[in-house]
C-alpha cells in the first residue's frame, strides 16, 4: 500500500518515492504521527465538533419554532436518510475523484449549513436545512474515513486507526456539552455561528492536505500487492481500478454489516439508557456518556495495537462480547449513578475495540482504489444500523418495557458474534504474520 497523501513541501519526510513510501508503509516501526495524518485527525476533530454541538440543540429548535414532537422525529430522521442514501454513491466517487475534494465540500456544506439553520423559522425549512446538513455530513464523513485508511502505515493500521478516533470521541465528549451552554448564555443563533465556525476550521485543516493522484495511488498498489493474500489477490486483475468497481464494496460486506448489527446496541444503550436510569431515580445520567467517553478514548490508545499483533478477529470477538455484556448489565445496573459508569465504561471499551478494529479490517482488504466504496459501504451500514436500532428499540421499549429490550439488543450483538466467527473466522486459516524483506511484518491476516 502506498501513501495517498505527500505534504505540500517537497523536502518533507513524507514526500518520499513510492516504492519507498511503500516499504515504510509496510514495516512494523512505520511512523503513524506524519503531519498528514495530523491534519486528518484534527480535520476530523473540528467536523465532528460541529456536528456535536448541533446534536442535542436541533431538537429544542424544532419546539422553538413550533414544531410537534413527531416533527421533531421527521427532523431528526431527515439527517440520517440523507446521509444513508448517498453513503455508497459518495464512497465510489471518492475512488474516482480524490478524497480531498469530497472532504473540501462537505466541509463548506457544513459551514453553510449552521448560517441556514439560523434562516429557517419553520419545520419544513428545518427539514430542508436537515437535508442539506446530512448531504454534508455524508461528503465529509465518508471521505475522511476513506482518506485516513490510506494515511496510515498498513503494519500499524489497527493501531493507528485506534489513535483516529480518538478524534471523533473528544468532539462527542465535549460538543453537545458547548452547545448546551452556548444555547443558555447566548441563544440559537450563536450555536449556529459556532458550529459553522468549527466546519470553517475543518475546511483549513483539509485544504492543507495534499493527496496523490488516482495514476500514483494504483502504481503505488501495483508495487506492493501480494498475490499470495486471498484477499489481495481478489483485486489483482486489470479491472480493479477505481472505474471498474460497483458502489458496494465486495470485500467490506461481512464486516459492515456485522458493524451495523453492533450499532444496534449502540442505538439501545445511547438513546434509551438515560430514560431507564431516570425513571429509576439517578439523578444524573447523563454520567454514563461522560464515563463512555472516557472509556473510548483510553481504549483507543491500545485495543488497535493488540489487533495489529493478534489479528483483528482476536480483539473483534472479545470486544462485541463486551457490548454484549454492557446490554445485558444494563437493566439491573442502571438503578444508580455507579451501575451507569460502569455500563458506560464497558460499553465504551467494547464499541471502541470493536469500531477500530472493524475499520482496520476493511482497508485491510480493500484494494487501494477500492478504499473510498470500501468505507461507503461501512458507514452506510452504520447509518442503517442507528436508524433500524432506534426505530426496533423503541417499538420494543414500547411494547415490552426498557430491560427485555437491552436484554434483546444484547442478543443481536451475540448474533452477530456469532455470524462473524463463522463467516469469518472458521472460512479462513490463521494468519501466520510472514517476515517481510524489509523486517516488517506483513499484515496478511484474515483477522
Amino acid at each position: 500500500m502506498s501513501s495517498s497523501i505527500s505534504p505540500m513541501s517537497p523536502h518533507s519526510p513524507d514526500a518520499t518515492p513510492t516504492s519507498a513510501s511503500s516499504s515504510i508503509q509496510g514495516r512494523a516501526d512505520a511512523p503513524i504521527f506524519t503531519r498528514a495524518f495530523l491534519l486528518t485527525c484534527l480535520a476530523s476533530l473540528c467536523g465532528y465538533a460541529s456536528f456535536y454541538v448541533l446534536l442535542g440543540t436541533i431538537p429544542l429548535y424544532v419546539g422553538h419554532v413550533g414544531g410537534s414532537e413527531l416533527q421533531v422525529g421527521l427532523v431528526v430522521g431527515m439527517f440520517s436518510a440523507i446521509s444513508l442514501c448517498v453513503r455508497m454513491p459518495l464512497g465510489r466517487a471518492c475512488d474516482e475523484k480524490g478524497k480531498r475534494a469530497f472532504m473540501l465540500g462537505g466541509a463548506l456544506v457544513l459551514v453553510l449549513a449552521g448560517f441556514v439553520y439560523s434562516q429557517s423559522l419553520s419545520v419544513g425549512a428545518l427539514i430542508a436545512s436537515r437535508a442539506l446538513h446530512g448531504l454534508g455530513w455524508a461528503l465529509f464523513g465518508t471521505a475522511v474515513y476513506a482518506l485516513v485508511a490510506e494515511t496510515i502505515p498498513e503494519a500499524r493500521r489497527g493501531e493507528a486507526m485506534g489513535y483516529y478516533g480518538i478524534s471523533s470521541n473528544i468532539a462527542m465528549a465535549v460538543g453537545p456539552a458547548i452547545g448546551f451552554a452556548l444555547l443558555r448564555m447566548e441563544g440559537f443563533g450563536h450555536v449556529f455561528a459556532f458550529s459553522s465556525a468549527l466546519a470553517v476550521v475543518a475546511l483549513l485543516f483539509t485544504a492543507a492536505l495534499r493527496e496523490k493522484s488516482v495514476a500514483q495511488k494504483a502504481r503505488g498498489a501495483s508495487a506492493t500487492t501480494d498475490t499470495t493474500d486471498p484477499d489481495q489477490r481478489l483485486h489483482a486483475d486489470p479491472h480493479a481500478g477505481p472505474k471498474h468497481h460497483q458502489m458496494l464494496e465486495r470485500s467490506a460486506l461481512l464486516p459492515s454489516g456485522v458493524m451495523g448489527v453492533v450499532t444496534i446496541g449502540y442505538s439501545a444503550i445511547v438513546s434509551f439508557l438515560p430514560l431507564y436510569a431516570k425513571a429509576n431515580g439517578v439523578e444524573n445520567p447523563g454520567f454514563f456518556f461522560t464515563v463512555y467517553a472516557i472509556s473510548l478514548v483510553l481504549s483507543r490508545t491500545f485495543t488497535g495495537r493488540l489487533s495489529d499483533r493478534y489479528g483483528r478477529a482476536a480483539v473483534i470477538i472479545p470486544g462485541i462480547g463486551l457490548v454484549a455484556l454492557a446490554l445485558m448489565l444494563a437493566a439491573p445496573l442502571a438503578r444508580s449513578v455507579l451501575g451507569v459508569g460502569i455500563i458506560g465504561a464497558l460499553f465504551g471499551l467494547g464499541f471502541a475495540t470493536v469500531q477500530s478494529s472493524m475499520m482496520a479490517m476493511i482497508a485491510d482488504r480493500a484494494a487501494p482504489g477500492h478504499r473510498g466504496a470500501a468505507m461507503g459501504t461501512y458507514t452506510a451500514a452504520l447509518d442503517l444500523g442507528i436508524g433500524l436500532g432506534a426505530l426496533l428499540c423503541g417499538l420494543l421499549s414500547e411494547t415490552l418495557g426498557f430491560a427485555p429490550m437491552f436484554i434483546i439488543a444484547g442478543c443481536t450483538s451475540l448474533g452477530a458474534m456469532a455470524l462473524f466467527f463463522v463467516l469469518d473466522v472458521l472460512r479462513k486459516p490463521a494468519s501466520t504474520h510472514p517476515e517481510r524483506p524489509d523486517g516488517g511484518v506483513a499484515n496478511h491476516a484474515r483477522t
